[in-house]
């Protein structure tokens, strides 16, 4: 609940636009990732995406603790679909972190432009990969999930 309560207060900061303070308020592993300058601009982009707050659907949420070699540490991944137009959905995969205080933060952020697509949001120096954090999951399932009946 408290993961679930940070990466929402995430979410509404990047709808605010307040995308410095978004990077602020993320974990030491995500600001070693990307300079704020570089998200501001990356966030700025996908500001129509971060607008949808009430849109995106929890299809998964998983709590982990990295064996090695991976980083230690406590960490909840979150896969949110949101359907875009009737024919199009986007995957959002968010990866929070505690931290040492025991507060959750903001680890990773991938944006999948469908749910079984290739990740859009690359940060510099990735090279035409997506990055990966500790406790990174895999890509979405290749299936779309079912739209309710209207």
């Amino acid at each position: 609940a408290q993961a679930d309560t940070a990466v929402q207060a995430w979410f509404t900061m990047l709808a605010e636009r307040a995308y410095g303070a978004s990077w602020q308020g993320a974990s030491p592993l995500f600001q070693k990732r990307i300079r704020q300058e570089d998200w501001v601009v990356l966030a700025d982009a996908l500001r129509e995406q971060f607008a949808r707050l009430g849109q995106r659907q929890v299809v998964e949420s998983r709590y982990q603790q990295p064996q090695p070699p991976q980083a230690e540490g406590e960490y909840v991944t979150f896969r949110y679909l949101t359907q875009v137009t009737p024919e199009r959905q986007v995957s959002e995969t968010v990866l929070l972190a505690r931290d040492r205080e025991g507060a959750w933060r903001v680890a990773d952020y991938v944006l999948w432009p469908n749910p079984y697509g290739d990740p859009v949001l690359y940060y510099p120096g990735s090279v035409g990969r997506p990055v990966t954090l500790p406790g990174a999951v895999a890509p979405p399932p290749p299936t779309n999930i079912a739209r309710p009946p209207r």
